[in-house]
């Protein structure tokens, strides 16, 4: 349970006008199912963002909205994120399976920008190695 900006207390994964089950991780996964996005070859993703730079909010609403449903549908690749002190930039670090690494700086990209980013670093489907 969580709080709005209006102090009011509300559930994680409410959406108005659907029905409202009394199973909680039915609403949860009845909200996945419309963020469903698969990542191929991809081991490890890192998100680093500043606590005090400019250009963070759509790292910190990437963290927030994508990283959960994320997570859900890739059980096998390891998520982190870590607010740091003072970095220069939002940093979304991707590890392959191959080994090789990707460092994509994210400054002033809104979430959907990034995860478009993150999507075409992913393999296509049957060619992760």
């Amino acid at each position: 349970m969580v709080h709005n900006a209006r102090g009011k207390l509300v559930q994680f994964g409410y959406i108005p006008g659907v029905n409202q089950s009394k199973k909680p991780w039915a609403t949860l996964h009845q909200t996945y199912v419309k963020e469903k996005n698969y990542v191929y070859g991809i081991k490890s993703i890192d998100l680093k963002i500043s606590s005090t730079q400019r250009g963070n909010a759509g790292a910190r609403k990437f963290y927030q909205l994508e990283f959960p449903p994320l997570s859900y549908w890739n059980p096998d690749v390891r998520f982190q994120y870590q607010k740091l002190y003072k970095i220069d930039a939002p940093t979304l670090t991707v590890t392959m399976e191959s080994g090789k690494v990707h460092e994509v700086t994210v400054p002033n990209l809104k979430q959907k920008d990034i995860l478009a980013k993150l999507l075409e670093l992913s393999q296509p489907r049957g060619t992760a190695q």
